[in-house]
């Protein structure tokens, strides 16, 4: 039953992505809870945490924001409200620092992949040795949500006609590699077309961006710029006591 559905998901999407609402008003962003996350130790515990975050404007809709009203056929979430897909893909096989070894590299140690609200029938997740594959499709039938098909996020942020959502996904834990490691999360679609959409058949999966975090162990190595800077500063110092 689920694969009929998710499979007449697709057909309606088709047929009606000619009259989508263009999401061009919008700006979507796949991206981590944390820019960096650090451990102090090899082998300590991190949770990486994949959030959707919609920036709203001058009055635009925002489809991740909650219920507004009844649409008529007992629903109390409009029908264009919600996020009913996606698919990411999460590459953790590029580390620096330490040898630079793969060996070095903090290592994904567990998934927890069933979004709030999200269908577990559905949840397909594909790991791989250096990246995971994750999708999963938002619950039908008498397994629904109560207030209709969609599910919406968190305002986190109101600025002027600007407002701010954001949806957490789902989140890994990850076991810390060696000190001075540094493992770089690059978040991109998991492929196809129509994965990541709303319950109006908006479509993001050309318009979102991917905003990367990474994993550092131990105290974060400087960047060059840092070092020459900290450097002209030293040389600075050292000429002012020269002349006292």
């Amino acid at each position: 039953m689920s694969k009929i559905l998710k499979a007449f998901t697709l057909a309606v999407c088709v047929c009606a992505i000619s009259a989508t609402e263009t999401s061009a008003q919008n700006v979507y962003e796949y991206l981590f809870s944390q820019s960096t996350y650090t451990a102090a130790n090899a082998g300590d515990a991190v949770t990486v945490v994949v959030k959707l975050r919609e920036t709203a404007t001058n009055g635009s809709l925002a489809r991740l924001a909650p219920p507004t009203g009844d649409d008529g056929m007992g629903n109390i979430r409009l029908p264009e409200d919600g996020l009913i897909q996606f698919g990411l893909n999460l590459d953790f096989g590029t580390v620096t620092g330490g040898s630079g070894s793969l060996t070095d590299a903090s290592r994904l140690s567990f998934v927890d992949a069933t979004p709030t609200n999200f269908n577990s029938f559905d949840l397909v997740v594909t790991a791989n040795p250096t990246d995971i594959t994750v999708s999963d499709l938002e619950n039908f039938g008498p397994d629904a949500e109560a207030d209709g098909i969609g599910v919406n996020g968190t305002l986190v942020q109101t600025s002027g006609t600007t407002t701010i959502y954001e949806l957490d996904l789902f989140s890994f834990e990850f076991t810390a590699g060696d000190i001075g490691s540094v493992t770089r999360l690059e978040l991109s679609n998991a492929g196809g077309e129509f994965v990541n959409q709303f319950s109006d058949f908006t479509v993001i999966d050309d318009d979102v961006t991917f905003t990367p975090s990474q994993i550092v162990v131990g105290a974060a190595v400087p960047e060059p710029s840092s070092l020459m800077a900290l450097g002209v500063l030293m040389m600075g110092g050292t000429l002012r006591r020269r002349r006292g």
